[in-house]
C-alpha cells in the first residue's frame, strides 16, 4: 500500500524514525496504532463507568460519596486486568 502522508506528519514519522526503538515506518505506525486503541479503548471504559453512574442516579442509587471508594473503583477499572 502507497500512502501519501502530508509533509507535517511526515516530519513527525521521520522524527521517530531517528529514535533507537524503530527500525522501520511499519514499527511507528503499529505503535501509533497501538497508542490509539488504548485511548480508545480507556475512552469506552470511562463512558461505561460514567453511565453507570448515571443510571444510578435516574434510578435513585446515590448517595454520600466515599472518596476512597471511588479511588479503588478507579484503580480497578483502569488495570490491565479491570
Amino acid at each position: 500500500m502507497l500512502i501519501q502522508l502530508p509533509l507535517a506528519i511526515q516530519t513527525r514519522v521521520d522524527l521517530q524514525l531517528q529514535r533507537p526503538e524503530f527500525g522501520n515506518i511499519e514499527e511507528v505506525l503499529t505503535a501509533a496504532l497501538d497508542a490509539l486503541e488504548q485511548k480508545q479503548t480507556w475512552r469506552k471504559k470511562m463512558r461505561a463507568f460514567a453511565q453507570v453512574g448515571l443510571d444510578d442516579i435516574a434510578a435513585g442509587r446515590c448517595g454520600p460519596l466515599d472518596a476512597e471508594e471511588i479511588k479503588r473503583a478507579y484503580r480497578q477499572m483502569t488495570t490491565k486486568d479491570g
